[in-house]
């Protein structure tokens, strides 16, 4: 469990840029606002939700930060370059000693992020399993 909420902080934790060309601008400005874990599945096994209450994802301009609610804190890790121009949309999170590769989705509401650290080219499909390594994040807008 605490690895789980380790990794979570460490995939999300802090300031974020995207890279925007004029696709990308549109994705920025649609993903702004307050996100919250609704599911987060790593390995092929889903984490229960309690582990993310109040952890929550703000997104603003070309910058993410992480709040943790309980400890009124944010915290700042690194960087990401979206590219909405592939299918599924592309994800790359360069953080302090890693880049992980991914896929990213939103549907109103709804945003999903899956990465994996074994696949150099990220996963292809929105699924986290034992073999591909993946995590799944799928975050909820908070109105």
């Amino acid at each position: 469990m605490l690895r789980t909420f380790a990794f979570a902080v460490a995939f999300s934790m802090g300031t974020f840029a995207f890279a925007a060309d004029d696709d990308g601008a549109e994705g920025l400005k649609s993903l702004e606002g307050e996100w919250s874990v609704v599911k987060f599945t790593e390995n092929g096994e889903v984490k229960p939700v309690e582990n993310f209450k109040g952890l929550t994802y703000h997104f603003k301009g070309n910058t993410l930060v992480l709040r943790f609610a309980a400890k009124n804190a944010i915290k700042p890790l690194g960087k990401i370059v979206l590219d909405p121009s592939t299918k599924p949309r592309s994800i790359d999170i360069f953080g302090l000693v890693k880049t992980d590769t991914g896929i990213y989705e939103l549907d109103g509401d709804t945003l999903k992020i899956c990465t994996s650290k074994e696949l150099a080219d990220g996963p292809k499909k929105f699924l986290s399993t034992q073999e591909n390594k993946a995590t799944l994040v799928e975050l909820k807008r908070v109105k």
